[in-house]
This record gives C-alpha cells, structure tokens and sequence, in this order.
C-alpha cells in the first residue's frame, strides 16, 4: 500500500487555510501533518517535519516567497513546494520555478484541482494553473528588469516607501506632495509593475531587492 501525501499548508488566512485542510482531510491518499500561517513556521515545521509537499500561500508575513522557497528546499530537499495564490504574475512563477517550486496553482481553481496538483507535484511533476502559464509564454523573460528601469526616480523612491509599510498621507508629507500626486504616482507604478494591488507591488519590490540607496 502507498504511503499517503504528507502535507503541511501555509497560509495566512484562517478561513482558506481551513478549506484547504477539509480537502486534504477528504482525501483518503494525503494527511495533513502541519500548518503555518507565517513564513518563520513554514520554514520549522518543513524541517521538523520533511512533508512530501508544502502549499505554500504566495504572500504571507516573513521573507519574500522565492527566499522562503530557496530555505525550504535546502531544510528538506524532498518535500516539493506547490504555491497557491490568488494572482499570477509571470516574473514570480519564473524566479520561483528557479527557486525550487514545482507548481503554482491559483486560488479561484476548483478543490478538485488542487487535489491534482498536490498528488502531481507529490510524484515528481510540476502543476500550473492554466491562467499562470499563459502569462508565463506571453511576458518576456526581462519583465522584471524592464519594469525596473521604466520607473522614474520618484516612482522608485515613492516605490520604496511603500515597501516601509507609509501611506499615501505619510508618503505625501514625507515627500511634500498632495496625496492625489501620490495616488497617481501608485497607479503608474502598477501599470508599469503588471500588478493590482499594494501587496503584490510590495512582493515585487522585495524580490527585486528595490531599497534605497
């Protein structure tokens, strides 16, 4: 008889972290045997424990997902990383492709789906999700470093602030601008980055290594 998938998930979010756990509980071929709702947990439990897969939630307290992908793999060289998140960007499946992850599967996929992928990466392959591949073949492999160099001084300094956790308000005094000129500069910095929100332009930013000079 096979063992079953030993498997610990990670995300910060109690209620979907809670509906990953029903599915995994379902399955009569995978146990769950941890959670972690910060990257600091993620990286213990992985090495107390050695799971054959980690779902590993893309944005959470702690280091930036590539780092956190990069420790795992060293703590426990077997366990295969599937990430889980709510937005694909074709940088990140790149560098954590490179990292070590065998898949990403995004969070609007059915529980039926995730059951696959978890059983695909347990086996030795990779999983991605439809949408994640798509944008992986239709943006270039500089993305990431073209991006970078389309943003002005201000946008990167404005860029940087944001990364410290300020506000729009607090970015404004800081910089003696109206906090309309600072929404407007947020809102360049997302089409420029191909992202829609704070979390994933901070996610960016880090894995990028932007910090002031």
């Amino acid at each position: 008889m096979t063992a079953p998938v030993r498997i610990v998930i990670a995300d910060d979010h109690p209620l979907i972290r809670s509906g990953m756990k029903s599915i995994v509980i379902s399955e009569p071929d995978m146990i769950l045997v941890g959670e972690a709702n910060n990257g600091d947990d993620v990286r213990q439990l992985c090495e107390e424990l050695k799971p054959d897969v980690l779902s590993l939630d893309l944005n959470m307290p702690g280091p930036p997902a590539v780092s956190l992908v990069r420790e795992v793999r060293r703590l426990s060289p077997k366990t295969k990383i599937l990430i889980v998140t709510a937005f694909y960007d074709a940088t990140s499946v790149r560098e954590l492709i490179s990292a070590g992850a065998s898949g990403m599967l995004l969070k609007d996929e059915t529980s039926g789906k995730f059951v696959l992928a978890v059983r695909t990466v347990a086996q030795g392959g990779y999983w991605f999700s439809p949408l994640a591949v798509k944008g992986l073949i239709e943006s270039p492999a500089d993305t990431a470093r073209s991006s970078n160099r389309k943003l002005t001084g201000r946008e990167r300094e404005i860029l940087i602030l944001v990364t410290q956790g300020m506000s729009n308000e607090q970015i404004a005094e800081k910089l003696e601008l109206s906090s309309q000129t600072v929404r407007n500069y947020i809102s360049r910095i997302y089409s420029k980055l191909g992202v829609r929100s704070r979390t994933e332009a901070v996610t960016w930013a880090r894995e990028q290594g932007l910090r002031s000079s």
